[in-house]
């Protein structure tokens, strides 16, 4: 018992034992100085004392200009087609308000107007392929502008207006528009059923609940067109509630109970009279208000199938990119582990595998439709990007960053790719550093935050925001950690103590009996 205590009382005085050894390798004369010569604070600071010397790492700015211009070039695109956009949206609201209002005469005047500024905001030139107008307000714009059209050609002609009425836009604006209308229509009915015109009531119900019919066979994935899709469903069952209500005041009747009572009216004729009441009772009554319109006439169904067979194809493209940008993104992030690891070969071929797959994506997929590049594929790209940078750096002793038209990026990295891979480098550099502070060594920390200051300090000449303004928040806390860890530094030399042999084996070697 004796033994178990002495045991316990080691173990719980280590610590403190340990800070004791610590405090008696100070030098006495520094803290006997310090308590001497107290520290007076100066009626002026210094100027700031840079940790490390400017311009010792190698950047390439020439590729920085590159990123710029591509910058700049997307961020003007965005300004017009963003100016375009309000200027339409502001434009159809005018025109479904006088629709509402039943002035059709100058709502198709600004309809006419509202067409062309459509026609001019989606012929915009994007600044490359890959550059999509998937702004949010563009989007809206494009799918007001789609339903006031389809209320316009629903009131000439009392059907959906079909897809080749919009031959200059994509099958998911197209789609987002038709089921705006149907909402719109569930507006339009309710101001009918109040003057009592059963009639088009009926045929908005009979216009969206086929909407409804053909988009329940696509298979929507998680996006903005599958949560717009339940607005159809409400639509339908808002429509039948008003057509129910209707029915309780006599001003509608439906067309099964219209041909039960022309049935029951043929019934009391007599015989001679029989083919006349058959006749009458087919050629539809004037008690059924639905109009000559069946329900399928007034939809283009085969739009729909069309649209539906190129999505099923496009969702299928996407899979296979998501699945296959998976082993690009991976065996990336294992080279940088491998990197850290001191593995340079195993990282450069896992590096060269990664690019392999990539570029069989790119030329199988990606060259065929853009539009897949965004997403997975980009992200993996960035990816493969911080690796090659990370790798080349280590390579050059700590000196250079690569530029964007090295061999091993060509094809692959675009100026997007390659600032958010820059970013991410400074991450890896900053637990490089850690590594290297943990061994005491001084230089290789100092030139890592060289390093990191040297893409801070290229970042400083872009205008970043969104996305690339979350990116540069991120490379500033990676800077201050640098810091703070050179600062670290400094006290453990200016302590004159090695920390990694302050505590010597037999420090940390467990208690035993005497």
């Amino acid at each position: 018992m004796h033994s178990a205590f002495l045991l316990c009382s080691r173990n719980v005085l280590q610590p403190f034992n340990k800070l004791v050894t610590l405090a008696k390798q100070i030098p006495f004369r520094t803290i006997k100085m310090a308590a001497r010569h107290p520290t007076l604070a100066p009626a002026i600071p210094s100027f700031p004392s840079p940790l490390v010397a400017t311009g010792t790492v190698s950047f390439p700015y020439k590729s920085m200009d590159l990123v710029k211009i591509a910058l700049q070039r997307e961020r003007e695109y965005n300004d017009k087609i963003f100016e375009l956009a309000k200027s339409l949206n502001a434009k159809t609201h005018r025109v479904s308000y006088l629709f509402q209002l039943g002035q059709m005469e100058e709502a198709r005047a600004h309809l006419e107007v509202a067409a062309k500024e459509a026609i001019d905001l989606v012929s915009l030139e994007p600044p490359s392929k890959w550059v999509t107008r998937s702004h949010g307000t563009v989007a809206s714009a494009l799918e007001s502008f789609i339903c006031v059209r389809c209320q316009d050609v629903f009131f000439s002609k009392g059907v959906l207006a079909p897809q080749s009425e919009f031959s200059t836009f994509e099958d998911s604006e197209y789609l987002s528009g038709v089921i705006r209308f149907c909402q719109e229509l569930c507006r339009y009915a309710i101001g009918q059923a109040t003057a009592g015109d059963a009639g088009s009531v009926l045929l908005c119900k009979n216009v969206v609940a086929t909407v409804q019919k053909k988009l329940i066979e696509f298979d929507f994935r998680n996006g903005p067109l599958r949560r717009k899709y339940d607005g159809v469903k409400y639509a339908v069952k808002r429509l039948e509630d008003i057509l129910y209500e209707l029915s309780l005041t006599g001003a509608y009747v439906a067309a099964d109970v219209a041909d039960e009572r022309a049935a029951k009216k043929a019934r009391t004729v007599s015989q001679s009279d029989a083919g006349v009441a058959e006749e009458k009772s087919n050629g539809g009554d004037d008690t059924d208000p639905s109009g000559a319109a069946s329900a399928s006439a007034v939809v283009t169904e085969s739009d729909f199938d069309n649209i539906r067979t190129k999505l099923e194809l496009y969702d299928s493209k996407r899979e296979d990119v998501i699945k296959k940008t998976r082993d690009v993104q991976k065996l990336s992030k294992q080279a940088i582990f491998s990197l850290h690891r001191g593995q340079i070969e195993t990282a450069k071929a896992q590096l060269h595998k990664a690019k392999g797959i990539a570029d069989g994506i790119y030329t199988t997929y990606i060259d065929q439709d853009p539009g897949l590049r965004s997403g997975s594929y980009a992200n993996s790209i960035e990816e493969y990007t911080e690796g090659v940078l990370f790798l080349l750096w280590l390579e050059s002793d700590d000196s250079e960053i690569c530029p964007i038209d090295v061999a091993e990026l060509d094809g692959q990295c675009l100026p997007h790719d390659y600032l958010g891979g820059l970013v991410d480098f400074t991450g890896e550099v900053g637990r490089y550093a850690v590594l290297a502070a943990s061994k005491r060594d001084d230089a290789r920390v100092r030139k890592s935050l060289a390093a990191v200051l040297a893409v801070e300090e290229a970042l400083t000449s872009l205008n970043l925001s969104g996305k690339y303004g979350k990116k540069a928040s991120e490379l500033r806390n990676n800077v201050k950690k640098l810091e703070v860890v050179l600062y670290e530094l400094s006290l453990v030399k200016a302590s004159g103590r090695n920390v990694t042999t302050a505590i010597s084996a037999d420090d940390t070697a467990p208690a035993t009996d005497d």
